[in-house]
């Protein structure tokens, strides 16, 4: 009997975030601009700023939780932040497969 052994095991990169973490830093500017213009509402920016703070964290936080493990048997993906999602696939049911590096 054949004994499950690991290939391959991976993350994606936070490459991914590239879109999302620009679009935040450019917010993050334009809040400050706008207290600079409009007054001294320092709490109000604080807040204001925490609101793309909290997204890119969760964004940061979505991509470094899956993980990507591959054996000799099978794919398994691993997903979530708070509660883990597995997904397998046995790769005798995979018919067809490339692997680029």
């Amino acid at each position: 009997m054949n004994e499950e052994t690991p290939l391959w095991k991976g993350s994606p990169s936070q490459w991914l975030n590239l879109g999302p973490f620009s679009l935040c830093l450019l917010l993050a500017i334009g809040i400050v601009i706008a207290a600079i213009l409009s007054g001294p509402l320092l709490p109000l920016v604080l807040l204001a700023l925490a609101i793309p703070l909290v997204w890119l964290i969760w964004r940061y936080l979505v991509v470094r939780s899956q993980l990507f493990e591959l054996t000799s048997e099978r794919l398994r993906v691993t997903t979530g932040i708070i509660n883990q999602h597995i997904d397998e696939v046995e790769l005798y049911r995979v018919k067809d497969s490339l692997m680029k590096r």
